[in-house]
C-alpha cells in the first residue's frame, strides 16, 4: 500500500519516551483420507484497510492513512498446512478498499486458515523519512478463513481485513548534555535478532552466470584479478589492496535481480579483516542511464570469518537491470579486501523474512530520523549506534517494546565517544634531539638522545661500542606529546617489534616485545605526556616499524 501522509506537519505523538535511557474399540478400522496433490486454485476477496485502530495509523484524529494502489501484491501463507501457496493476489484498483485477485498454486481445501502479506517490506535501506516508509515500507497482514474449494474457485468465509504490523518511531538524538547529534548513518540492532529488515523469496530460484567485466580494481595478480569475482568459480578469489575496492560488469541480457549472494575468499577463516564491511551495489537498464542504487550494507556483521562461505542478502531495490558497480569502500580490518564471489539472483514466489540489524542512510546528516521496524520478538534489548562525524556514537536500552500499529517519539541520549587524533610515520617524518613538530594540534617535541626516523623507527640511542658496560647509561632523551585542545587521556604507538627502558609514569615499566604490538601510556589526563628513554649497557631503547601514533583526548 501508499500512504497518504495527512497533517504531516502537525502529527502528534501517540506514544512518547525519552530514552535514559482418546481411548480405542476392538474390531474398529479406520481409513486416513488420501492426501490433497497440489493444483492451481482462483482466489478472488475484498480487501480493506482494517479499522482505524489496526490498519490505520490515528494520533488523536491526526491520521497516517493507508490506501491500496492498484496492482500491489500479495502473498498468501496456508496457515492450517503449515505451508506457502506459490503466486500472489493483486489488487485489482486504489483506494481504501480494494478486489485482491489471483492464481495460486498448493493444496488448500475447506476450513484451512490462510494468512495474507504484502510483499517486500524493506527496512534496511530506509533514509529516516515518511515519505520513504510510505513506498517502501508498508507491512501489513490478514487472515481469512476457506469456506469453500469449488472447481477450483476459493472462497473466504469472510473478507479480508488487513492490520499493520509495524510501529513507526521517530529518533531525535542528542548527547548525554542535550545536544544535537547530526548523524550520517543509524543503525538500530536488537539483541534477540528478531528485528525485520526485509521480506525476500524464500531462496534463490535464478542465479544469473555469464557476466562480462568491463572494468575494475586489479588484485595482486592476474590470479587475483577483480574478474575473479565473477568467474562462477568459488576455487579463486578477488584479492586486493589500498582500497576503495569496485568492480563494473554486465549481462548479455536484462535480469531481474532480488537479491544476491557474496562468497568469502579461501582463507578467511585466517584473515577475517579482509571481510568487506561497507559497500554499495548499483545497476541500470541501459547503459546510458543514470546508475540505481540497488543494495548498500554499513558495518556488516553478518559476513562470516570462515573459508569459502555464502551469505545471501535481499537488495533494496529490486528490478530488472543489466549494467552493474559493486563497490566496497571498507573491510573489516586492514589494508587487503578478498572476496571469492559475486551472484545476482532472481528471487522464488516463496516469502522468506529476513531478520538482523537494520541501517536508516539520511540524504544529509540529522539528528532526526523516522523509522519503520517490526519486531518479531516483540520486548527486545535494542542498541543503537549512530555515525556522527566518522564516530560512532551508542546506546543501549532493554524491555523496550515497540507495538505494531502506534507510533513513537523518542529521544535518544547517546554515549559519546572521546575524540582521537591519529598521526602517522609519514607525517612525523625525521625528527632528532631538540627538534618539534606540530600536525594539527599535536606537537611532538625531542630532547637529549631521542630521535624519530621517517621510516617508522623511534628511539634512544648513544655510542656503547662492541663491548658496552651493562651498568653504563649511554643515552638518555625525552619525547614530549602535546595537545592544544583537549588533555591527553590515552596515547597508542602501534609498532612491530621493539624494546624501551625507563619511559616513565603512565607507561609500562619496562617493554620487550616481537611482532606486532602497541606501546601504551594511560596516566592521569594532561595537556603534555612525557617519555622517557634510556641505552643502557645491552638494552637499546627503540620501537620498530611505527605506523601509527594515536592519541585519545578529553571531549
Amino acid at each position: 500500500m501508499k500512504k497518504n501522509i495527512l497533517l504531516l506537519a502537525a502529527l502528534l505523538i501517540a506514544s512518547a519516551a525519552v530514552f535514559t535511557a482418546c481411548s480405542s474399540d476392538d474390531n474398529i478400522t479406520s481409513e486416513q483420507p488420501a492426501a490433497l496433490s497440489q493444483q492451481t486454485y482462483n482466489m478472488t476477496v475484498n480487501a480493506s484497510k482494517g479499522d482505524a485502530a489496526t490498519r490505520a495509523l490515528t494520533l488523536d484524529s491526526k491520521t497516517l492513512n493507508a490506501t491500496w494502489a492498484a496492482g500491489e501484491k500479495v502473498a498468501v501463507y496456508n496457515v492450517t498446512k503449515s505451508a506457502a501457496l506459490d503466486g500472489y493476489l493483486e489488487a485489482q484498483s486504489a483506494g481504501a478498499s480494494t478486489t485482491l485477485k489471483g492464481s495460486l498454486t498448493g493444496t488448500v481445501e475447506a476450513g484451512d486458515e490462510l494468512s495474507l502479506s504484502f510483499l517486500n517490506p524493506i527496512y534496511s535501506g530506509q533514509n529516516g523519512t515518511l515519505a520513504y516508509i510510505a513506498s517502501n515500507c508498508d507491512y501489513a497482514k490478514a487472515t481469512v478463513t476457506v469456506a469453500s474449494v469449488d472447481g477450483g474457485d476459493i472462497t473466504t468465509a469472510a473478507a479480508a481485513a488487513f492490520a499493520n504490523q509495524q510501529a513507526i518511531v521517530k529518533f531525535t538524538l542528542k548527547d548525554t548534555d542535550g545536544n544535537d547529534l547530526n548523524a550520517s548513518s543509524l543503525t538500530i540492532a536488537a539483541a534477540s535478532n528478531q528485528l525485520l529488515k526485509g521480506q525476500l523469496h524464500n531462496t534463490p530460484e535464478t542465479k544469473h552466470t555469464g557476466y562480462t567485466v568491463t572494468d575494475g580494481t586489479g588484485g595482486f595478480s592476474d590470479n587475483e584479478s577483480h574478474t575473479k569475482l565473477l568467474d562462477n568459480n568459488k576455487g579463486t578469489k578477488w584479492c586486493a589492496n589500498n582500497g576503495p575496492w569496485n568492480v563494473t560488469f554486465n549481462t548479455a541480457s536484462p535480469v531481474q535481480v532480488d537479491g544476491y549472494t557474496l562468497t568469502t575468499g579461501g582463507d578467511t577463516q585466517s584473515e577475517s579483516g579482509r571481510n568487506p564491511k561497507n559497500w554499495k551495489l548499483k545497476g541500470k537498464l541501459n547503459e546510458s542511464d543514470a546508475w540505481t542504487t540497488i543494495a548498500t550494507v554499513t558495518d556488516d556483521n553478518t559476513m562470516p570469518a570462515a573459508n569459502t562461505t555464502d551469505v545471501d542478502f535481499v537488495v533494496d531495490n529490486p528490478g530488472s537491470y543489466k549494467y552493474f558497480y559493486f563497490e566496497v569502500t571498507a573491510n573489516k580490518g586492514g589494508d587487503i579486501m578478498q572476496l571469492a564471489e559475486l551472484q545476482l539472483w532472481k528471487a522464488s514466489d516463496a516469502i522468506t523474512s529476513v531478520y538482523g540489524p537494520i541501517t536508516i542512510t539520511p540524504a544529509s546528516a540529522t539528528n532526526e530520523l523516522t523509522v519503520a521496524l517490526h519486531n518479531a520478538n516483540g520486548a527486545d534489548t535494542y542498541t543503537l549506534t549512530a555515525n556522527v562525524g566518522g564516530q560512532n556514537c551508542t546506546f543501549e536500552k532493554s524491555g523496550v517494546n515497540f507495538v505494531d500499529g502506534n507510533y513513537y517519539e523518542i529521544t535518544v541520549k547517546m554515549a559519546v565517544p572521546d575524540p582521537t587524533v591519529t598521526l602517522t610515520t609519514g607525517q612525523i617524518g625525521n625528527l632528532s634531539y631538540n627538534q618539534q613538530k606540530t600536525i594539527g594540534n599535536i606537537t611532538i617535541a625531542l630532547s637529549g638522545d631521542a630521535y624519530f626516523h621517517a621510516s617508522g623507527l623511534m628511539d634512544v640511542s648513544g655510542n656503547a661500542g662492541p663491548n658496552p658496560d651493562p651498568n653504563q647509561v649511554y643515552a638518555q632523551g625525552t619525547i614530549t606529546f602535546t595537545s592544544s585542545v583537549g588533555n591527553i587521556k590515552r596515547i597508542d604507538i602501534n609498532h612491530n617489534g621493539g624494546l624501551w627502558w625507563g619511559a616513565g609514569d603512565g607507561w609500562p615499566a619496562s617493554y620487550e616485545v616481537y611482532g606486532n604490538s602497541t606501546f601504551t601510556w594511560s596516566g592521569t589526563p594532561a595537556a603534555s605526556v612525557t617519555l622517557n628513554g634510556s641505552h643502557k649497557g645491552f638494552d637499546n631503547c627503540s620501537l620498530n616499524n611505527i605506523t601509527s601514533i594515536v592519541f585519545t583526548l578529553e571531549k
